[in-house]
């Protein structure tokens, strides 16, 4: 045997001591103590709760929204807001499954917009990619967010022109 293949063989030894001696400072699993404390009673593990307003929804556009994306007829908006300057977003909130069906094609004809990557949720919504000259925008439907109503969100970036 060489010299190299004791230092190999040495150096393997090396790593398992050292695995196996911290193996055993660790909890054993399934064990709520840590450091002698439950780590959520310590406060080491629960994160801080959001603060509130992040939960606010807003349902006036912001100044900057487009006035060149459609606005379908007869459907309340939910939630609106501006991620970044050219980037917006918009949820609309159908009545029915059919209301939205019909805002879906609404909003697609009325843009003059081109689908792609069409496919459905598990949910039993649509997602889908739309684009024209001005605008990208992820769409998606939410059926039954609320008994029969569906939600129509829709993440709107400006083609850089």
């Amino acid at each position: 045997m060489t010299p190299k293949y004791f230092r190999k063989a040495g150096a393997a030894a090396a790593a398992l001591l050292i695995c196996a001696a911290l193996a055993g400072c660790a909890p054993e699993p399934g064990t709520e103590e840590y450091h002698g404390k439950n780590p959520i009673e310590a406060g080491e593990a629960k994160h801080p709760d959001p603060p509130e307003e992040a939960f606010e929804k807003n349902v006036e556009l912001p100044e900057s929204f487009p006035a060149a994306f459609p606005q379908p007829e007869g459907l309340s908006v939910d939630d609106t807001g501006e991620r970044e300057p050219g980037t917006w977003f918009i949820v609309y909130r159908a009545d029915s499954q059919a209301e939205a069906d019909a805002a879906w094609e609404s909003v697609i004809e009325q843009g003059g917009f081109t689908v792609s990557d069409s496919s459905e949720t598990t949910e039993g919504g649509i997602s889908a990619t739309l684009s024209n000259q001005d605008f990208t925008v992820f769409a998606v439907t939410i059926p039954g967010a609320e008994e029969d109503s569906v939600l129509l969100t829709y993440d709107i970036a400006a083609t850089a022109q």
